[in-house]
């Protein structure tokens, strides 16, 4: 507001904004708010990752991959994903889920998970922000890969092979330049 002295030529400004002005901004800065929580962090195909509830990672009740369990607030990204059955009955399953949460919460929920579904970990790497982890249960193979970019990626691969795969340090190697 403009306050007009007696003296021609002053002028002198209110130091309190009218009520319409302070209201707009007010406004304005709860629309971009909202705004940020609606664009949200996205999965790599548009899906909103909802921000992890707490410490550590819990399973969901239900999972693609009945024997492999899906953290929950982790979603599937279907354009990285496939599996189907070999005639010979083996499983072919190249998953990849992504979620908000720690690489060291995720590799702790696969450590615990696993076991429980009949997975025995045979190898388990880490190296500048990628886990690497072989699990094996009959005559299939699990391999995880980990990675910590601006969101967790759990890529899940299942085959039916060998069940003491080695896994050398130079696969640490490619997974971290494939990054």
């Amino acid at each position: 507001m403009i306050d007009r002295p007696n003296r021609p030529g002053l002028l002198r400004l209110d130091p309190t904004p009218p009520i319409a002005v302070t209201t707009g901004v007010v406004v304005c800065l709860c629309l971009m708010t909202a705004c940020q929580s609606v664009t949200g962090i996205r999965s790599d195909d548009g899906v909103i990752l909802p921000p992890p509830s707490g410490p550590g990672l819990v399973a969901r009740s239900r999972s693609l991959i009945p024997d492999v369990p899906t953290p929950v607030g982790f979603v599937g990204v279907a354009s990285k994903s496939n599996s189907y059955v070999t005639r010979e009955g083996l499983r072919i399953v190249d998953h990849t889920y992504q979620g908000r949460a720690s690489i060291v919460d995720a590799v702790q929920f696969y450590r615990l998970h696993l076991p429980q579904h009949g997975w025995q970990r045979k190898t388990d790497q880490s190296h500048d922000r990628i886990t690497l982890m072989t699990y094996a249960k009959g005559r299939e193979i699990l391999q995880l890969r980990i990675t910590d970019r601006r969101i967790v990626d759990v890529q899940i691969s299942i085959r039916g092979a060998d069940p003491n795969p080695p896994v050398t340090t130079n696969d640490i190697a490619d997974a971290a330049a494939q990054r």
